[in-house]
């Protein structure tokens, strides 16, 4: 296809986060792959303020992470197929949203930190930000699964609508920060606090700082996003959810050649599910008070995925297995086998998504004797084949 009958998309999106910047390699490999277009990137918001700016050009597609709905409007109105992205926009008939599951990010920070032994949870937040309210609604969910509540903090957060940044305010992260220690002074030692963002995350760590509490020995913090720059910044490391940014845009550019070319799509909202937690070192303990039971999950996870069973574990741990498998759901709410299996699933979908492994070496890396095997068990956990999964969520290093 020569440059001149390429598809003209505008991508109204900032630049400046790494999720983001996943996102457009995203859309850049379903380009790769499929049909090149020229695109028009407005990272800077500048068609929100002058929407004619934008739509002077001869456009065939849009894709808009703006909360900003004027120019979703102006593509319903003038025909344009467009995608919307952004969390924060209501639904507008004819236009489909593609976008994080929130909801599933926090049920993942929850289960991730009940894994890890904790009995005490807290969720620190944003109170007018859906997308905030969303993971603290998930996180609730997932720790109320083991009969257990959640202490939340809320507070406002402040945008620069022009770029979706946080403002730079000289007293705003000080003041932050003290509402945060305030509230991280009440809660009963040691806690896993799932924070809404990385930023977020930062800002519990400098609370915990300030008041001299051990990280992650007295406070674990885990953030979402997986902003790898701000994370490894901070000392602590930030453990983190990564949105599955790479996936989303290649996804949201499947929908929106689907419209450019005529073809009906039958959704008007996606949500796409987040990979597997980045652990780094403000969560990396186990806060379970019996030393048998914290050699245990230490030895399932490092050596699950070598063919490990509850009666090796037994050889290694001065226990009997009615005690172990007691215990075990005492402090993580399931038994010894099923964590062996969680830890080779999350193994196998490491492998699947960043990877080319075949299956049957997926299998001897992760403890399986027979791919066919793994298969089968792998679609049982999951609801997806290994190849279905591998599809879905393969993103670039």
């Amino acid at each position: 296809m020569n440059q001149a009958s390429r598809k003209r998309v505008a991508i109204i999106m900032p630049t400046g986060r790494e999720e983001c910047l996943r996102f457009l390699r995203g859309v850049g490999a379903f380009q790769s792959s499929y049909e090149r277009w020229n695109c028009l990137l407005d990272n800077d918001a500048h068609s929100i303020a002058n929407p004619g700016w934008l739509f002077k050009n001869e456009l065939d597609g849009v894709i808009c992470h703006h909360r900003n709905p004027v120019v979703l409007e102006e593509c319903r109105q003038r025909n344009i197929p467009c995608i919307d992205i952004n969390d924060e926009t209501p639904p507008r008939p004819g236009i489909p949203k593609i976008r994080p599951d929130n909801v599933a990010i926090g049920q993942m920070g929850g289960e991730y930190l009940i894994d890890r032994g904790f009995k005490n949870f807290g969720f620190c937040g944003f109170n007018d930000e859906s997308w905030s309210q969303e993971r603290m609604t998930g996180f609730r969910e997932a720790v109320q699964q083991v009969r257990r509540n959640s202490a939340e903090l809320e507070t406002e957060y402040t945008l620069n609508e022009s770029e979706l940044l946080i403002v730079v305010q000289d007293d705003w992260a000080a003041e932050q920060e003290k509402h945060i220690a305030d509230w991280i002074q009440s809660l009963p030692k040691p806690v896993g606090i799932m924070a809404c963002n990385d930023l977020r995350a930062v800002q519990v760590i400098n609370a915990c700082l300030k008041l001299e509490l051990p990280i992650p020995e007295s406070v674990a913090i885990l953030g979402a996003n997986d902003e790898k720059s701000r994370c490894d910044l901070c000392h602590p490391s930030v453990s983190s959810v990564p949105v599955n940014a790479f996936y989303w845009g290649q996804r949201t550019a499947s929908y929106l050649s689907k419209l450019m070319n005529g073809e009906g799509i039958d959704i008007e909202e996606e949500l796409i599910e987040p990979l597997e937690v980045v652990t780094r070192k403000s969560t990396d303990i186990l806060a379970v008070p019996d030393a048998h039971i914290a050699k245990a999950m230490a030895l399932i996870r490092e050596k699950a995925c070598s063919g490990l069973r509850v009666e090796d574990l037994l050889e290694e741990i001065p226990v009997s297995r009615s005690y172990l498998e007691k215990r075990f759901r005492k402090y993580f709410g399931k038994s010894p086998q099923m964590e062996i299996r969680n830890t080779q699933i999350s193994r196998i979908k490491s492998l699947l998504v960043e990877t080319d492994l075949t299956l049957g070496e997926i299998a001897d890396r992760t403890g399986f004797s027979q791919a066919e095997y793994l298969g089968v068990v792998f679609r049982r956990v999951t609801g997806d084949t290994p190849g279905a999964f591998r599809a879905k969520m393969k993103m670039t290093t």
